[in-house]
C-alpha cells in the first residue's frame, strides 16, 4: 500500500488557464481516456459521468476518484474545458516547482498559504448562498469555506467589506482550501479554443466526404495514395474479416464469394483521432464506405474514437463538389458555424434519430438489431437503419452512434 500511494503521490503541476499534469485544456476526451489507460495504478479508479437523456448538451465528466479530480469536457467538441481539483490531503499539487498540497506537508492549503505562493490578485467574491469565498487568478480559481459568523466580513454588500481578502479570520485561523478549477481565462476565449481545434466534415451520401479546415475531400473510389495525402497516414490498419451479418446480404454475392475464386481480403484504414475509419479495396485499394463516429459515453466503444463533427446532407443537396485535395470550399466558421446553417436539410454528430427521419424520410424497412448479455453491453441494444448510401446505427436513448456511407452495388 505504501508504494501505491507514493506512485499515486507523484504530483500534478498547475499552470494556470492550460493544465494539470498532463491533462491539458483542450484536450480531446479520447487522449484522456488514452491517458488513465497507460498509468492504471495512478488513476486506479475512473468514473464517466454523464446525462443518458441529454448528452448532446451536459457535459461529460471523467473523475480521478482517488485524487478527487474532476474532468470537465465540452459536451459538443468533447475537449477538456474545466478541471476541478476536489481533495488536497492525498494528491501533490506544484506550482512553478514548489508543492502546496499533498501527504508529505505538515499542513492542508489555506487562503494564507495559497495567496502567499500565487502573489496579490484582485480581491475576491463571496457568495453568501453557499458561504464560499472565491479567489480568482487568470485562468485559475481557489474556493474557501467561511464560517456563519464571520461572513459579515466579506459580504460584498457591504462597501467597507468589499475588498477583504481572508487571509485570517478573526479566530486567527485561515480558511482551508475546498476547491481549485483551472479553466480558460474567459468564456469568449474558451469557445474559441475549443471551436478552432476541431475540424468539420462535411458528407454526402454517393459522393464522399469534405474537410473544411483541410479544405479537402475524399470520394468513393479515391486511391490509397489520395486517402494519405488527405487524411495522413492511417493510425491503424484492420482486415475486414467475415462478419455475422453475412447471412443478410444478397444471395448471388453469397455465391460469389463462395465459388472458391479468392480475392484480397478488403481492409479499413483507422483514423481513431479524427473519429472515421475507412474501407479500402483489397484489390483496387480504392474507396469503398466511410464510417464517421459521435463517441457518446453510452456506447460500448466509447473512447476508442474520437468524435467525428460531421454534417451529413442527402444525396444532392449540397452545392459544394468533393473534388480531392486542394479543392476550395466555402469559408467556415468551426463547428458553431456547421451547427448554425440550417438544421432542416442536413444531419449533425448531434443529431437524434427523429430529426434524421425528418431530413431523410423514413427507413425502407425493419432494422437489424444488435443486442448482448448486460454483462457484456449495460447499455443495451443498438438499431441499424438502412437508407440509399447510407446506415445509421442509433442508441437507446435515440441519439446517431456512427454513420456509414458506401455506394450500392
Amino acid at each position: 500500500n505504501d508504494i501505491k500511494n507514493i506512485h499515486m503521490d507523484l504530483g500534478f503541476d498547475v499552470k494556470p488557464g492550460e493544465s494539470l499534469g498532463r491533462f491539458r485544456l483542450g484536450m480531446p476526451l479520447v487522449e484522456a481516456i488514452a491517458e488513465v489507460r497507460d498509468d492504471s495504478r495512478k488513476y486506479d479508479r475512473v468514473v464517466v459521468k454523464y446525462m443518458v437523456g441529454n448528452v448532446a448538451t451536459v457535459d461529460t465528466v471523467m473523475e480521478l476518484v482517488s485524487h478527487r479530480i474532476q474532468l470537465r469536457f465540452d459536451s459538443v467538441t468533447q475537449r477538456l474545458h474545466r478541471i476541478d481539483v476536489l481533495g488536497f490531503g492525498h494528491t501533490t499539487l506544484k506550482y512553478d516547482g514548489k508543492p502546496f498540497s499533498g501527504s508529505r506537508l505538515y499542513e492542508a492549503p489555506t487562503c494564507a498559504s495559497v495567496y502567499n505562493l500565487f502573489g496579490p490578485t484582485a480581491p475576491g467574491e463571496y457568495k453568501k448562498m453557499w458561504k464560499l469565498y472565491y479567489l480568482r487568478y487568470p485562468g485559475l480559481t481557489f474556493v474557501f469555506p467561511i464560517p456563519s459568523r464571520f461572513e459579515k466580513l466579506y459580504d460584498a454588500g457591504a462597501e467597507e467589506s468589499s475588498t477583504t481578502v481572508p487571509l485570517e479570520l478573526p479566530d486567527g485561523q485561515s480558511p482551508p482550501l475546498s476547491k481549485m478549477t483551472i479553466h480558460y481565462g474567459d468564456a469568449g476565449q474558451r469557445n474559441a479554443q475549443l471551436q478552432t481545434s476541431c475540424e468539420v466534415v462535411m458528407a454526402e451520401p454517393g459522393e464522399g466526404i469534405y474537410l473544411e479546415k483541410r479544405k479537402a475531400g475524399l470520394r468513393f473510389g479515391s486511391p490509397t495514395q489520395e486517402v494519405i495525402s488527405v487524411l495522413g497516414p492511417p493510425e491503424g490498419v484492420y482486415p475486414k474479416g467475415q462478419t455475422k451479418v453475412t447471412i443478410l446480404t444478397r444471395k448471388g454475392s453469397m455465391d460469389k464469394e463462395s465459388s472458391g475464386k479468392s480475392s484480397p481480403q478488403d481492409y479499413f484504414y483507422n483514423y481513431f483521432s479524427m473519429g472515421i475509419d475507412i474501407l479500402l479495396d483489397g484489390s483496387e485499394h480504392k474507396v469503398k464506405k466511410f464510417i464517421l463516429y459521435t463517441n457518446y459515453p453510452c456506447h460500448p466503444n466509447f473512447g476508442h474514437y474520437a468524435r467525428c463533427n460531421f454534417r451529413l446532407r442527402p444525396h444532392g443537396a449540397g452545392k459544394r463538389q468533393h473534388k480531392g485535395k486542394g479543392a476550395e470550399g466555402a469559408a467556415s466558421g468551426g463547428i458553431a458555424g456547421a451547427l448554425a446553417q440550417s438544421r432542416e436539410d442536413s444531419v449533425s454528430f448531434l443529431s437524434n434519430w427523429d430529426h434524421f427521419q425528418q431530413v431523410f424520410g423514413q427507413p425502407s424497412g425493419l432494422p437489424i438489431v444488435h443486442d448482448s448479455l448486460s454483462t457484456e453491453n449495460p447499455f443495451g441494444k443498438r438499431l441499424y437503419y438502412g437508407y440509399d448510401g447510407v446506415i445509421i446505427e442509433v442508441m437507446e436513448n435515440n441519439f446517431l452512434a456512427s454513420v456509414c456511407l458506401f455506394v450500392a452495388e
